[in-house]
């Protein structure tokens, strides 16, 4: 018995078992469940605001969101009860749920197409990545579009075109990142077309695409003039996500570990290599079954284009994991082929053996990296900026919590010690117990005017950030000369105690 049939024994087949999706689902969810009521980033606490305000009605400086990204995320969360307790986690969960279930759909696919061994392998190493063990509960739109977006791709193979043209557009109503998958699509129409078809099957997948996401982007989206910017480097976003062209590649420890780039190496190799009839030689790209680089047609457009962004924020490969997962699970494979070819003729339950040992083996240095999981941690090895923003945030919203009564005011001015000073702190408005808050955006904001707007509004607190050299400093220090006024001081600010310049005044009439 060579070792292709040994590795086939298990999972010869390519449906994918019930019992074994139950399993890779209780798994993927056990692994995460602890992650659940994470700490909140910027754009998650920004989409939870997002939502709420719309099932309020009201505007509070944070429905630019509703219209900056696809709508069917926030559709889902407004059915989670956004103006109750817990909204936070029930987000988060649903995050989880649908990640889980996208993986699902991912292993049905790679089983469809590459068998039952490698779909379970694939499933397998998804679950211990360290970028999906930080995201999968992030609350952000990223599984909807690898849900989707899979089953685009499944369609396709299935020879189902339209159906594949409509689950791009659920894809592309999901998130922007869709892209990735509609230039797949494109590579695929043309490798597996005969030319004379390739046009009218261009129009069979995309003419429902566009029909099906097509209204959002021109009727109610707000303008691709955000993510060109973005894309050019002169947005404020874009200058606080500036990074070098191989910042994805360098970023790859942190998406699936150094083992994780050990096997993912393999896998390209054996993806590339075909083994010849004598069996004895491999040549580099002869004859290769077009399906096997499926995972390359997704990962390689989609960081060429994002390697020429200026803009390049951390978190917008988690719908490219899947694949990595793929392709990891092959380099997985080879190694296996190697170990048994170097067991030889051995007998059976010693071959057998083999296996079992490379698998648990690579399943312990895949685990490694992630177990026991430190969510915190983790997010700081990748993104030192994102957690240092969410503590100062979550420092403002507990020092106001703790030292402001119910019915007193706070003015907040502009946070100039970070780019975008005039954007509102979503992580803030977040966790800050219920106040009337006054905002001012006037980044250049003098003591006069300051003082006005104190006095005319019976503010009671004032949270100002005095960087040398701005007039916030002015303002500080002039407050404490002349109302001897106290303040609790927090990363980049403090917090100024100010009603008693209005106090003062209806004292003395």
């Amino acid at each position: 018995m060579n070792s292709e049939k040994i590795l086939h024994t298990s999972f010869p087949k390519r449906s994918f078992p019930l019992f074994w999706l139950l399993f890779i689902a209780l798994l993927n969810i056990a692994l995460r469940i602890n992650s659940i009521g994470h700490a909140l980033t910027w754009d998650e606490a920004w989409i939870l605001c997002a939502i709420k305000s719309l099932a309020e009605g009201v505007d509070t400086g944070f429905q630019n969101q509703l219209w900056r990204h696809p709508p069917v995320y926030l559709g889902f969360g407004l059915l989670l009860a956004p103006l109750k307790e817990g909204f936070d986690m029930r987000m988060q969960m649903l995050s989880l749920g649908l990640s889980t279930v996208a993986l699902l759909v991912f292993v049905t696919l790679v089983s469809y197409l590459f068998g039952r061994r490698l779909g379970l392998l694939t499933a397998l190493v998804y679950t211990l990545l360290p970028g999906t063990m930080l995201f999968d509960t992030w609350i952000k739109r990223d599984a909807l579009v690898t849900l989707f977006c899979s089953m685009a791709l499944f369609a396709f193979y299935k020879r189902k075109n339209i159906l594949a043209g409509i689950f791009l557009g659920l894809g592309f109503l999901s998130k922007e990142t869709a892209l990735f998958f509609a230039v797949t699509l494109m590579i695929l129409i043309i490798l597996h077309t005969p030319p004379k078809n390739i046009f009218k099957t261009f129009l069979v997948v995309f003419v429902p695409t566009v029909i099906v996401s097509g209204w959002w982007y021109v009727f109610f989206h707000q303008g691709l003039s955000g993510y060109t910017n973005f894309f050019h480097g002169i947005s404020e976003e874009a200058a606080e996500f500036s990074k070098p062209w191989w910042y994805y590649f360098t970023k790859l420890q942190y998406d699936i570990g150094y083992s994780g780039i050990l096997l993912f190496a393999f896998g390209i190799l054996a993806l590339l290599l075909r083994e010849k009839n004598n069996g004895h030689t491999r040549q580099l790209l002869q004859k290769l079954p077009r399906r096997r680089l499926l995972p390359l047609f997704v990962l390689l457009p989609a960081y060429i284009i994002l390697s020429v962004s200026h803009g390049k924020p951390p978190w917008i490969t988690i719908s490219l994991y899947p694949f990595f997962a793929l392709i990891i699970a092959v380099g997985w494979t080879l190694l296996l082929k190697l170990c048994l070819k170097m067991a030889g003729k051995s007998f059976l339950p010693m071959r057998a053996g083999v296996s079992w040992l490379v698998s648990v083996f690579i399943i312990l240095s895949l685990a490694h990296n992630v177990l026991p999981f430190n969510h915190i941690a983790q997010l700081q090895k990748m993104s030192p900026s994102t957690v240092s923003t969410m503590r100062t945030s979550y420092e403002m919203a507990e020092a106001v919590n703790q030292l402001t009564a119910e019915k007193e005011r706070l003015l907040l001015l502009p946070m100039i010690y970070r780019i975008g000073p005039t954007m509102p702190d979503p992580i803030f408005y977040w966790h800050v117990k219920p106040l009337q808050i006054f905002k001012n955006n006037n980044i250049h904001i003098r003591y006069d005017e300051f003082k006005y707007l104190v006095i005319r509004n019976s503010i009671t607190w004032a949270l100002l950030f005095p960087i040398d050299g701005s007039n916030q400093l002015d303002i500080y220090e002039q407050s404490v000369r002349d109302i001897k006024s106290w303040g609790y001081k927090i990363t980049n600010g403090v917090l100024l105690r100010v009603d008693s310049y209005w106090q003062d005044r209806e004292g003395n009439n």
